[in-house]
């Protein structure tokens, strides 16, 4: 596909989710991925709700660009702050695990969906990913499961979207101090920075792995 018809097909996929689902919103890290995803929501639905997970471990610069982002586009965005960094010091890998998927199942515990920025080139354990997703106790869309990370960076350019400036220094994968790294080879795969030289590197955070709603069963 090109990128006019990945863009048609991932707002199609968000029009669909917002008149199927009434308690609706996108989770999001405020990496590249996500604010390209709220970018294209906020199209189709200005005020949809949006929140967010923050660790006491987040560097600064996500702190203060989350902040930015929401007061600039006025944002309906709620934040859920979760402490992890004396966990982490004693059992590092737990990093972005328990109690992010605590916050997480507290985030979700009144929504019946999510739509999620996550995308099938982003790493081996993407790529198996649905556009439609329930095995996790809620449905989750991932309407832009089809871009590839140049497409994510064309729209960026394009529509002049402010992104974290982590990225002009190497970053490719954005999560917290703890677990990211700037790009070591242009060989990396995109997720290589995370939990960098460990048995998680590239992996994927307890969000994504967890149920996280018990009241509904996989199918």
């Amino acid at each position: 596909m090109t990128l006019l018809e990945k863009i048609a097909a991932a707002t199609t996929l968000i029009e669909q989710a917002i008149n199927t689902h009434h308690k609706l919103a996108i989770a999001s890290s405020f990496g590249k991925d996500s604010v390209v995803l709220i970018h294209l929501a906020q199209r189709v639905q200005p005020d949809i709700p949006i929140f967010s997970l923050l660790a006491d471990t987040e560097f600064q610069a996500t702190d203060d660009y989350v902040t930015q982002l929401i007061h600039d586009w006025q944002l309906n965005c709620k934040l859920y702050h979760y402490q992890q960094k004396s966990l982490i010091q004693s059992h590092p890998e737990l990093c972005c695990q328990t109690e992010k998927v605590r916050a997480m199942k507290q985030a979700v515990s009144d929504l019946d969906c999510i739509l999620s920025g996550v995308r099938r080139s982003e790493g081996e354990s993407r790529t198996h990913m649905k556009p439609i997703e329930n095995q996790q106790g809620l449905i989750k869309v991932n309407p832009i499961l089809w871009f590839s990370e140049l497409d994510v960076w064309r729209y960026i350019a394009v529509h002049q979207i402010p992104v974290n400036p982590l990225y002009q220094l190497g970053y490719r994968s954005l999560g917290c101090e703890f677990c990211s790294q700037p790009e070591h080879s242009e060989n990396d795969q995109e997720r290589a920075g995370r939990w960098h030289d460990t048995d998680n590197q590239g992996l994927e955070c307890g969000i994504h792995t967890e149920r996280l709603k018990k009241d509904t069963p996989d199918q």
